[in-house]
């Protein structure tokens, strides 16, 4: 859909780009529904798989919150930001 899109929006407004979704839409047969539905399935299979990793480096995070004006918030001194040119 989006190289589709993409490859005839020549205006780059959005109502030529919702038409053009529409358009697309409504040539799009029984196949080619099927085979898309088969690939959305294909990736959800993968976050399941995987769902057990992100949870377990999710619940480990932890975010230090400083509320202090004199540290700049990644840690770099303004001499550190001079020294980088």
């Amino acid at each position: 859909m989006k190289n589709w899109v993409g490859t005839r929006n020549v205006t780059f407004k959005l109502n030529e780009v919702e038409s053009l979704v529409k358009e697309k839409i409504a040539s799009v047969g029984a196949q080619e529904w099927s085979q898309v539905c088969r690939h959305v399935q294909e990736i959800e299979e993968g976050y399941i798989q995987k769902e057990h990793i992100i949870d377990t480096y999710c619940e480990s995070l932890t975010f230090n919150v400083n509320d202090s004006s004199d540290e700049d918030s990644c840690g770099w001194s303004d001499e550190d930001d001079e020294n980088q040119d």
